[in-house]
């Protein structure tokens, strides 16, 4: 019974926003399907909840999203990313991607598209590789918003078939700011401070 009172599962602990970011605090640095993040999971946690609340936060900054594996993401307030997020190998590989996003900073697809040089649909397919690793992140939650949009991906990789009537550019999938995970892990932390955030995350 403790868990899901206190995870506010058939209780009313408050409403909206506040109580959205309460439940991303409580269950930061968990990795879930992306679809279970608004299917199941804050539905249950937070009455009222729309997509409208998670695209506000996501947008004004103060909740981000990191890549755990395939198909799993998982969710911070960026003010705890550095503490508890742990840190990918990005900083220590290179990839024309991630080079790109080191020099110039946030950029839009079609930014990121120029800067590497290789097709849209080449890297719009190893965006979302990296994606996937934690290596790469996005300012918007619209990217990952369906199983469509992360299928459509699929499609773009070389060799495979498939019609596209509209530009690359233009799929739900290539919306948004892309940037370095590793930027969000900024200033690391000491290992007591990390040690303590755990702790009292846990």
């Amino acid at each position: 019974r403790f868990l899901p009172a206190w995870q506010g599962i058939g209780r009313d602990h408050g409403r909206g926003i506040d109580r959205l970011r309460d439940t991303v605090t409580q269950l930061q640095g968990i990795a879930l399907p992306v679809e279970a993040w608004e299917s199941d999971v804050l539905p249950l946690r937070v009455p009222g909840y729309r997509p409208a609340m998670l695209d506000e936060l996501t947008a004004g900054g103060e909740v981000v999203w990191i890549g755990a594996g395939r198909g799993r993401v998982a969710l911070y307030p960026r003010s705890d990313a550095r503490l508890v997020a742990e840190p990918g190998l990005a900083s220590e590989v290179s990839h024309p991607i991630l080079d790109a996003l080191r020099s110039r900073g946030a950029m839009f697809f079609a930014d990121v598209v120029a800067a590497v040089g290789t097709s849209e649909r080449e890297t719009l397919a190893e965006l979302w590789s990296l994606v996937w690793t934690g290596a790469v992140t996005n300012d918007a939650w619209q990217p990952l918003r369906s199983g469509a949009t992360l299928r459509s991906v699929e499609e773009l990789r070389p060799g495979r078939g498939g019609r596209r009537a509209k530009p690359t550019a233009s799929l739900p999938a290539a919306r948004g700011r892309w940037s370095l995970v590793e930027g969000l892990l900024q200033p690391a932390p000491a290992p007591r401070e990390r040690a303590r955030a755990l702790a009292e995350t846990l």
